[in-house]
């Protein structure tokens, strides 16, 4: 090989690389059109309607003064809405989150109460069982008692 056929292959890969960022740009539009009718494919596979839509890029129109100012004013309104709306919700959470705290602790003493109460059911039982018991005992030894008399 000789240096003029290794001079044309670098300038046929530069070529190529210059034409590959040239075609990237028209190519998007035959790429938009190729995943339109895929789409529709898609669809009319599904048994769907076709797909009805305007595809074509909107211009941005040009604004009277007047109308520049009420979308300015618009936005301005809507920014104080999505701000307020985020701070109602900040509050709404916050009040969440006691109520969560407070509940929990609520939770846990009355947990606490039961244990102490099933405890003292416990005791109260086996204090019974014993009385009985007790009872049953002396309850025999008075009738020997009685029977020595």
């Amino acid at each position: 090989m000789d240096s003029s056929s290794l001079n044309s292959t670098s300038d046929d890969e530069s070529v190529n690389q210059d034409n590959c960022k040239s075609t990237r740009k028209p190519m998007l539009p035959f790429i938009k059109a190729e995943l339109r009718c895929k789409i529709q494919r898609k669809r009319l596979s599904q048994g769907l309607q076709q797909l009805r839509a305007d595809f074509t890029e909107k211009r941005p129109s040009i604004l009277t003064k007047e109308e520049h100012e009420k979308q300015i004013v618009r936005k301005e309104r809507n920014k104080l809405a999505a701000r307020k709306c985020r701070q109602r919700k900040r509050q709404i959470t916050s009040l969440l989150q006691e109520e969560i705290r407070e509940l929990t602790d609520e939770n846990k003493q009355l947990k606490e109460r039961i244990r102490c109460l099933e405890l003292n059911r416990e005791q109260f039982v086996w204090s019974v069982l014993n009385n009985q018991v007790t009872m049953k005992m002396f309850g025999e030894i008075y009738r020997a008692m009685m029977k020595v008399t």
